[in-house]
C-alpha cells in the first residue's frame, strides 16, 4: 500500500468486545488513517492457520431435531429469556441492512384469541365443518407457551432483490429456533394454511406488501423425538467442472 512520506499512518482498531476482553491482534479489523482517506490493511496472518473447533455447537448442529407443537408445554420463556431469543433470532444475514422482517407474538390468552379467528374464518369458508374441525383450528396455537409469527416485510431495492430478502426472513425462523434450543427450550418451525392466506394473514398482524414465512412454536419439550433419516450427500453434493 502507497503511503505519503509527510503523512504518518496512525492505525485505529474497532472491535466490539469490551475491553474486559480484549480481541486478539491478530483477528482484529485494522484500518491505516493517511491523511483523510481511511483503507483496509490486512491483518497479520495466524502462524498455524488453524481456529479452535467449536465442539459444543458442532454436536448441537449434528442432533438438532424439531420437537412438534404438541410435545410442548410450559413453562415458556421469561420476558429476559424472550428478549435473548430475539436478539440472537435476528441475528442473520441481511444484505443491505434493510431488516425486511417482522415478528408477532402470540402467547398467553392470545393463542386461544387466535384459534378463534381461525375457526370463525373456516366456519364461514366451510360451513359443512364439524366441531372436531374447528376445535382443530382453535388449538392451532396450542399447547406450546409461545408461537413467533415472522413476517416478510420487503423493502424494495435494486442492491438486495426481494429473493434475497425472502431469504434473510426464513433465516430469522431458524435462528429462532436455534435460540430457542440454546435457552433450554424445544422448538418447531412450520407454516400452515393460514400463513397462506390473506384474511388470515391480516388477522394475525401481516401488513400490506407482508407475508408470513413461518411459525415457530416454543415450550418445554415432553417428549424425545427420535432422530429421521438425513439426506445421503452423495445425491445432493457435487463439484463444478466434474
Amino acid at each position: 500500500m502507497a503511503t505519503t512520506p509527510n503523512k504518518p499512518i496512525q492505525c485505529l482498531i474497532f472491535t466490539p468486545i469490551p475491553a474486559t476482553k480484549p480481541r486478539p491482534p491478530d483477528a482484529a479489523f485494522v484500518y491505516a488513517w493517511i491523511g483523510e482517506k481511511l483503507c483496509h490493511k490486512q491483518p497479520n496472518p495466524r502462524k498455524d492457520h488453524t481456529m479452535a473447533i467449536n465442539a459444543p455447537v458442532r454436536d448441537y448442529l449434528k442432533s438438532r431435531r424439531s420437537v412438534g407443537i404438541g410435545f410442548l408445554k410450559d413453562p415458556g420463556p421469561t420476558p429476559d429469556e424472550l428478549a435473548e431469543i430475539l436478539t440472537i433470532g435476528t441475528r442473520v444475514p441481511d444484505h443491505g441492512k434493510f431488516e425486511p422482517w417482522r415478528l408477532i407474538l402470540i402467547e398467553g390468552d392470545a393463542r386461544v384469541r387466535a384459534g378463534e379467528k381461525l375457526a370463525e374464518i373456516q366456519q364461514r369458508r366451510r360451513p359443512d365443518i364439524d366441531e372436531a374441525g374447528l376445535d382443530m383450528e382453535r388449538r392451532q396455537f396450542l399447547p406450546a407457551p409461545l408461537t413467533i409469527g415472522v413476517l416478510l416485510s420487503p423493502k424494495p431495492n435494486p442492491k438486495a432483490p426481494e429473493m434475497e430478502q425472502l431469504l434473510s426472513a426464513g433465516n430469522v425462523c431458524f435462528n429462532l429456533s436455534h435460540a430457542a434450543f440454546a435457552m433450554g427450550f424445544a422448538a418447531i418451525w412450520t407454516n400452515r394454511w393460514y400463513g397462506f392466506d390473506p384474511e388470515a394473514q391480516a388477522m394475525l398482524g401481516a401488513r400490506g406488501g407482508e407475508r408470513f414465512v413461518g411459525f415457530v412454536h416454543i415450550g418445554t419439550p415432553t417428549a424425545v423425538i427420535e432422530d429421521r433419516d438425513r439426506p445421503n450427500l452423495d445425491r445432493i453434493v457435487s463439484r463444478w467442472g466434474e
